[in-house]
């Protein structure tokens, strides 16, 4: 039994570890929970969705949605069909029936551009793709058609990997279309960056190392990195990201992917500086109060200006 949470608070791994024993983060704001064996400490699996609950809301005041099912893939689109704040539970057996009248969008995995070629075949619902055959799917989009198929049927067999410390954070996208606008580049560098400074601060971490990663129409990919002092500031991040971008990219080109991590992590040692830095102290503070209104409201609640979504 495989359930999924997604509540907006950074402390909130601790608790789940108390009480479940197998737990996954997939991202700052989301995680499984295996509770495969527990059928004598939760009986009532609602029950405990409904304790998770009333803990977060009493003890954080804060609100979380959770799915409940027998795999990761449906918990995961059970959380989206009771945003925000609410509780499902998808029995075991009903997996298809539940998917079946939801749009092939609500699948991971499927864009747009996917989207709009299954639209042109009819195909607009998961229970559609379902009902489709192996043979049609195939010919279309290959092994991901016999791929979506399973997982249109509710079947995923994923399993709930519990939490490592990360050798890296980072993030990337692969575009639609080729993109070559240099302003649009590195304002999704910055989006990214936030994150990733984010998730440094979560974890207490501070890296080393910055790598920017961009890929070319055909598919040749560059990855080029440099060694910093230890940070978790998204300024300074940012700074190194956009000068290694630059020297690399050659502006008449045009780009299919571009991503960027940092990594070789260390803890943050409390050192008294003789000479401290009170622009990086006062950037510092401001961080801190970002990531508790992000902490409160969710991570789309505050951003850089020059950060675009995406």
């Amino acid at each position: 039994m495989s359930a999924a949470t997604k509540p907006p608070v950074a402390s909130f791994p601790q608790f789940l570890n108390e009480v479940v024993p197998v737990v996954e983060q997939a991202s700052i704001d989301e995680f499984y929970l295996d509770l495969t064996g527990c059928e004598r400490i939760y009986p009532e699996i609602l029950s405990f969705g409904s304790f998770v609950k009333e803990y977060l809301a009493k003890e954080l005041k804060l609100p979380c949605t959770i799915g409940i099912a027998s795999n990761k893939l449906v918990s995961k689109i059970a959380v989206n069909q009771v945003k925000p704040n609410g509780l499902i539970q998808i029995e075991h057996g009903r997996e298809a029936e539940f998917l079946a009248p939801l749009p092939v969008g609500e699948m991971p995995g499927i864009g747009k551009a996917t989207q709009r070629e299954m639209d042109k075949l009819g195909i607009r619902t998961l229970g559609q793709i379902a009902a489709a055959s192996e043979s049609f799917l195939g010919g279309y989009f290959g092994a991901w058609g016999i791929e979506f198929k399973q997982l249109a049927m509710g079947v995923d067999d994923a399993p709930v990997t519990p939490w490592s410390d990360p050798k890296s954070i980072g993030r990337e996208t692969t575009f639609e279309h080729d993109v070559g606008d240099s302003d649009h580049l590195l304002s999704i560098l910055s989006s990214f960056i936030e994150e990733c400074s984010a998730e440094l601060r979560k974890y207490h971490f501070k890296a080393r190392t910055v790598t920017v990663k961009f890929r070319l129409p055909d598919f040749t990919t560059f990855e080029r990195s440099k060694t910093v002092p230890a940070t978790d500031d998204e300024v300074e991040i940012y700074k190194t990201a956009e000068t290694l971008f630059l020297k690399h990219w050659k502006r008449d080109v045009k780009l299919r992917l571009i991503g960027v991590s940092v990594s070789h992590f260390t803890t943050p040692q409390k050192n008294q500086d003789l000479f401290p830095d009170t622009s990086r102290e006062k950037r510092e503070q401001i961080a801190k109060q970002v990531d508790q209104i992000r902490a409160k409201y969710g991570f789309e609640a505050i951003h850089l200006g020059s950060s675009l979504r995406i």
